[in-house]
């Protein structure tokens, strides 16, 4: 009988949802606690030590890999210049984190074995022994490598060599076809809402804001929690919910210091990314900056561009200098 939860990316309303609801059950997270788009580090940390100080298993994420002392890979949302507490947490915890874990004749990975890892097992304990194996013989000798568990298939950017990802990179919707045939719970690739077939759960439900799903394996169904409202503690989480005369300003404050935003692909959405709350109490005190020197924006393709184009990432809000 297991509680279990989806991707967390620094939600600590959602952490606490999990842990409260029937706590006498073994808890199950499936990974990704860090790398959030929207949550500062504080809540990410704190979210993340929320689980730690429980009894829950943790399995390893994609985005937690990030941190690890060698990652064997690095992820879109790696959070540059805010990294070192997270590594530490990663490094003083690391025993606490799995590959895989099996109950109720479900298997719960990261984002889900695809049929090649499997091996035609069929025994989700047996599975869930080998990953963790798996793991342990990496753990003994960390390296750069996208073999075997650490896969990344074609649909999520790997060179092409295997059909679909390992455990911590497959994706059910590109890649569905190939899911090993045995039940599976897994979050990494999300959805609005859980998708629950007979043979399959993902839990991915990150952008659910008000909501939090678990699957409660001994009832064989869904649970979903109201979430408490979050707790601003009184400093904006978000660009969006900056006054708008402080967007442009503080934006140029954080990349002309060399800060990095909480986000990718700020093209698109400058104002849904998240920032560390110390910048931006430093930049209210008045700590300088020179507005002449050319701003580095964090992104995919970790582009470089100057004020106005800046500027023109907030097109979508009203701005008057």
């Amino acid at each position: 009988m297991a509680i279990i939860v989806g991707d967390i990316h620094g939600n600590v309303e959602k952490v606490k949802a999990f842990l409260s609801y029937k706590p006498e059950e073994v808890h199950v997270a499936l990974g990704d606690y860090l790398d959030s788009f929207h949550e500062p580090q504080v809540r990410q940390i704190e979210s993340l030590q929320l689980l730690l100080d429980s009894d829950s298993i943790l399995l390893w994420g994609n985005h937690d890999f990030n941190y690890h002392r060698v990652p064997p890979f690095f992820s879109t949302g790696y959070q540059f210049g805010l990294e070192e507490p997270y590594q530490q947490l990663i490094e003083n915890h690391i025993d606490r984190f799995k590959a895989a874990y099996s109950v109720d004749d479900w298997l719960c990975t990261h984002a889900g074995l695809a049929k090649w890892l499997a091996n035609d097992i069929t025994n989700v304990n047996v599975l869930a022994d080998m990953l963790n194996d798996q793991l342990a013989e990496w753990m003994a000798s960390p390296c750069e490598t996208l073999d075997g568990i650490f896969a990344i298939g074609k649909s999520r950017g790997g060179s092409g060599r295997y059909n679909s990802g390992g455990i911590f990179w497959f994706d059910f919707k590109r890649e569905g076809d190939r899911l090993a045939n045995v039940k599976q719970i897994f979050g990494h690739t999300e959805t609005k809402e859980p998708v629950v077939t007979e043979n399959y759960v993902a839990l991915d439900t990150t952008n659910c804001k008000n909501n939090c799903w678990l699957y409660d394996t001994a009832a064989n169904k869904l649970v979903q929690l109201p979430l408490e409202p979050k707790e601003m503690g009184g400093v904006p989480m978000t660009f969006r919910e900056l006054p708008v005369n402080e967007i442009l300003p503080f934006a140029r404050f954080i990349f002309v210091n060399g800060h990095t935003l909480q986000g990718s692909r700020l093209q698109q959405s400058l104002l849904d990314c998240g920032f560390d709350d110390r910048d931006y109490q430093h930049w209210k005190l008045g700590e300088d900056y020179d507005e002449s020197v050319w701003v580095k924006i964090i992104s995919d393709d970790d582009i470089i561009r100057d004020d106005l184009e800046l500027r023109d990432l907030c097109l979508k809000v009203p701005y008057r200098s």
